[in-house]
């Protein structure tokens, strides 16, 4: 696990882009996997999750809005946020999706204004059929690849 503070100004940043991102899906409800969300604090969260996977790993974020499903949250990684403690969720719709179906998957858990970045899996790697829920797989986190382990880890990181 990696542990990421993200300072004020990255904060504020990454709560621009949230809120750019429900407004452009306003009237919009999306499964989370947890519920139906329609919630601000979601997409908040999640741009700053994206922004602490970029700066750990020293990324490029492209910060996207409106590009759902259409761009990758932060090159070459799907970035999941959720409470301490929780799993990573893998949609069925993800894992067919053009763009996202070998697309490694990061767990990053929020403790704001910290971020853990928990670890990865793979649509490549193993589902055990226990984890299979009726639209999604909820891949235990202690699971998880170890971020240590991707190759974008050894060559870019700087934490």
């Amino acid at each position: 696990m990696i542990t990421v503070q993200l300072e004020s100004y990255e904060m504020e940043c990454a709560e621009d882009v949230g809120r750019r991102r429900r407004k452009s899906s306003d009237g919009y409800t999306f499964r989370t996997g947890r519920g139906d969300s329609t919630n601000m604090d979601v997409d908040i969260l999640g741009a700053q999750a994206e922004m602490a996977v970029a700066k750990a790993l020293n990324l490029y974020w492209p910060a996207g809005v409106g590009t759902f499903k259409n761009v990758l949250d932060v090159p070459p990684f799907e970035v999941q946020t959720t409470q301490l403690g929780l799993n990573l969720i893998l949609r069925d719709s993800d894992l067919h999706d053009s763009v996202t179906k070998s697309t490694p998957y990061i767990l990053v858990w929020n403790v704001v204004p910290e971020f853990i970045l928990v670890g990865w899996y793979s649509r490549q790697d193993y589902l055990d059929p226990s984890w299979r829920r009726s639209d999604y797989w909820l891949v235990p986190h202690h699971r998880l690849n170890q971020m240590e382990d991707h190759e974008v880890y050894n060559k870019f990181a700087i934490l």
